[in-house]
């Protein structure tokens, strides 16, 4: 890390230890994160108000407190990156995991990652599941393989699902976005004009006398 930052800290968050300031830390990594800078900010959890205060809402009560836990790693008194995780018995979800993108290159989110693990570990956690993907450092880290994730899209319209069929399947296999956001103009057009028809083929046979 650049020394000129300070000494490196991590400050583990759970249960009562939540307060607003870790809720601060969590929302500018990710604002400085590159899905805060390079994307439209959906995929965060932190950095729009509504999401900040859906786990403010959340974290109030006291059994989710217990449950919810993070790692903020800090360069002096910057947050840098952090590991967001829910911790059900023995098993722990990873929910949400950045870094800012100014102390990438140190790999910051490895780092606040192994203190996590540590941390997780003296506390009895025996199973990290991981959730899907992984650019790499899943394996590096030592993660194994885990079950199989389908991903069905169930489409009334048998036209509709023709057009959507071919792009979700090519957008499950290489775990990219939903297949809607990918389709052209034309196929958008013609998607909304499909769906709209089905209702108002429904409602030309409707007699309100009936």
């Amino acid at each position: 890390m650049d020394v000129q930052h300070g000494a490196l800290r991590v400050r583990f968050v759970r249960g009562e230890s939540w307060d607003t300031a870790a809720l601060d830390a969590l929302a500018a990594i990710e604002a400085h994160s590159w899905v805060g800078r390079r994307t439209d900010g959906s995929g965060a959890k932190f950095v729009k108000p509504e999401r900040l205060a859906y786990w403010t809402r959340a974290l109030q009560d006291r059994t989710l407190a217990d449950m919810l836990s993070a790692a903020i790693l800090f360069v002096g008194e910057v947050p840098a990156a952090f590991s967001f995780d829910l911790n059900v018995g023995r098993l722990q979800y990873a929910i949400a995991g950045s870094y800012a993108e100014s102390f990438g290159r140190w790999g910051a989110g490895k780092v606040v990652t192994w203190h996590q693990l540590e941390e997780a570990q003296h506390r009895g956690i025996e199973i990290v599941d991981w959730g899907c993907g992984d650019s790499g450092y899943k394996r590096e880290m030592g993660a194994q393989a885990g079950p199989e994730i389908a991903d069905l899209l169930f489409v009334r319209s048998r036209a509709v699902a023709a057009i959507l069929r071919p792009k979700w399947l090519r957008n499950a296999q290489s775990g990219g976005a939903d297949a809607a956001a990918r389709l052209s103009r034309r196929e958008q057009l013609l998607v909304a004009a499909l769906v709209a028809a089905g209702p108002a083929a429904s409602l030309s046979g409707w007699n309100p006398s009936r």
